[in-house]
């Protein structure tokens, strides 16, 4: 499922995009006027293997310092001698 969520501008915290990230956790950013989303950049990764999938991320409200946080299952990996075949891993910024 896709998330579609603002964020602040890096060099200019002031200026906002919408950020629109799919299932497979490749994101756009672009502009949004609650109907319709234009993207304004190109679609990106958010990791580079296959086995990134159903990405899901929240707004981290209870420390206040306006990150967000994703997550995304993990498939399809082999972990030699390890009791599970996969994995959730987790990002922060």
């Amino acid at each position: 499922m896709p998330g579609l969520f603002e964020l602040p501008v890096l060099d200019s915290p002031a200026s906002k995009k919408w950020v629109l990230i799919q299932g497979n956790g490749n994101w756009s950013a672009g502009q949004f006027d609650g109907q319709e989303f234009i993207e304004e950049t190109g679609r990106h990764p958010c990791d580079v293997g296959p086995n990134f999938y159903a990405t899901q991320s929240w707004h981290n409200t209870e420390t206040g310092d306006g990150r967000r946080v994703q997550v995304a299952w993990m498939r399809g990996s082999n972990f030699p001698n390890m009791p599970f075949n996969q994995q959730i891993p987790f990002l922060a910024n």
